[in-house]
């Protein structure tokens, strides 16, 4: 299973515009928070996992561009009830811009809806690994995020990157399928261990 970051041809191009004069120079975690609610034996699975991620505004000073984002998972029963694990962390990526290169707004708000976002994912997944191993719950393995090219209206949409608010979802009635599309690109998936 994946999870996907939709952008359209002009998106993709602007982005790569920036990617290919940039160079990653760290990626920090800033903040974090983690609350288990249940013990192991008092929780019935599956669980179901919501997570969401949204970059933040950027800062560009000279050849240093920056780019929070935060991330987020929360894990509740089947009847969406009791939240169980709740994960959130802010990241920050700094690039450094090869020399002589300033970026437009639209190259940045580009690349810091995927590309960043795509280069932070896979500290979210150690995060969220860890950390809930650390609760005494299976450790939690989240799917790969994949950028893809955004469907044409006459092609049916791949599911969206999340973004949407994990509070929405609570007020949403469960399905039956293992992956599914939320309104605004939020994504739910079965935590069974």
């Amino acid at each position: 299973m994946a999870l996907f970051i939709e952008q359209n041809t002009e998106q993709a191009r602007l982005a790569f515009s920036l990617q290919r004069r940039a160079d990653i120079e760290s990626i920090r975690m800033v903040e974090a928070t983690a609350n288990c609610r249940l013990k192991r034996e008092d929780v019935t699975f599956p669980l179901l996992f919501h997570l969401k991620h949204q970059a933040e505004d950027v800062v560009l000073l000279g050849s240093k561009l920056t780019i929070p984002i935060r991330f987020g998972l929360k894990a509740v029963t089947a009847d969406h009830r009791v939240p169980v694990i709740v994960v959130a962390c802010r990241v920050e990526v700094d690039y450094n811009l090869y020399e002589g290169y300033t970026p437009t707004p639209e190259e940045i708000d580009a690349f810091k809806q995927g590309n960043a976002i795509f280069n932070c994912w896979t500290y979210f997944r150690e995060y969220v690994q860890s950390t809930v191993a650390r609760m005494n719950f299976p450790p939690l393995t989240l799917p790969f995020l994949r950028m893809v090219p955004k469907a044409s209206a006459q092609a049916p949409a791949a599911p969206r990157a999340i973004e949407a608010s994990i509070a929405k979802t609570e007020q949403e009635p469960e399905r039956k399928s293992k992956r599914r599309k939320l309104k605004g690109g939020e994504k739910s998936n079965r935590y069974c261990p």
